[in-house]
């Protein structure tokens, strides 16, 4: 019983200890948990090329990214964006892209 409750507080102790090294990270990096899920799933959203502003918007939010926390992983990711022309809407729309994957200027 004695060292089951040691275990316990030993185990408190270190759940503190590793959220206090979380935070620590994370004021280091200066980003959050959610941002930097957003950057990974940025990543790879646009591995395959370019895609419209607006259906990255609608992707992120389907999968829980608010715009503010998109945008902030764009940043880290230094994604471009460019209007570009879409010959199948006839109209221009704004394309979300990494600089090698995207169109040449």
């Amino acid at each position: 019983m004695l060292e089951e409750k040691q275990r316990q507080q030993g185990l408190e102790k270190l759940l503190k200890s590793v959220k206090t090294m979380n935070v620590l990270q994370e004021l280091k990096i200066g980003i959050s948990p959610k941002v930097a899920d957003a950057i990974v799933w940025l990543q790879k959203y646009l591995s395959s090329g370019p895609k419209s502003a607006n259906d990255v918007y609608e992707a992120a939010a389907n999968q829980g990214f608010g715009e503010t926390t998109l945008k902030k992983a764009k940043s880290k990711l230094k994604v471009y964006s460019r209007l570009g022309y879409n010959p199948t809407e006839r109209r221009n729309r704004w394309m979300w892209f990494y600089p090698q994957k995207g169109i040449e200027t």
